[in-house]
Parts: structure tokens; C-alpha cells; sequence
């Protein structure tokens, strides 16, 4: 019986230490990066933190915000581009844009 008992929980447990990586698998590589990019940018926090006086929430806002703005400056400008391409198309391909493309009818 006592034998029974622990295969079932080592199953159990299996299982569910299965599941739970399943749930995680998507996660890890984002929390890998975000552990890089917190250890390369601690002495820039520190540097900012020592030059507003020892701030350290409005240091680690700032570089916040900074970051933001590298990362999704140029997003934002690649999505701005990405819109006007097919508007510039759009306009190029008008007919009366170029008459002298115009096929003659025979």
C-alpha cells in the first residue's frame, strides 16, 4: 500500500512539474535577456542614482524611459514608414500620374 502511495505522488508530482515547464517554456528566454540587461545596466543605474543625489527610484525611472525611447523610437518610425509605402504607391500608380505612359489604343 505504502508503495502504492508514493509511485502515485512521484506521477503526480511528475506531471505537474511537467505542466508547470510547459507554462514556463514561453517565458525563459524572455527573463534570460532581462537578467543580461539588468546586470549590464546596474552601473549605469548606479551612475545616475550618484548624480541625483542618491534617487534611486528616479534613477531607475529615467533609464526606464530612456530605454523605452531606444527601443521604441524606432519602431514607431519603422511603423511610420510601413504605413506610407503603400500611400506613396498608391499615388505613384494613378494614371493621369505619368500620361506618357499611356498604351495608345490601335
Amino acid at each position: 500500500m505504502q508503495r502504492h502511495r508514493i509511485g502515485n505522488s512521484a506521477a503526480f508530482l511528475g506531471l505537474l512539474l511537467f505542466l508547470s515547464l510547459s507554462i514556463i517554456r514561453p517565458f525563459i528566454e524572455t527573463v534570460a535577456w532581462s537578467v543580461v540587461w539588468a546586470v549590464a545596466l546596474y552601473p549605469v543605474f548606479d551612475l545616475v542614482a550618484r548624480w541625483l543625489g542618491g534617487r534611486r527610484r528616479l534613477a531607475a525611472a529615467l533609464i526606464t524611459v530612456l530605454l523605452l525611447l531606444i527601443v521604441f523610437g524606432p519602431v514607431t518610425w519603422l511603423g511610420r514608414d510601413l504605413l506610407e509605402v503603400p500611400r506613396t504607391i498608391s499615388e505613384a500608380s494613378k494614371p493621369d500620374r505619368y500620361p506618357f505612359l499611356r498604351l495608345s489604343r490601335l
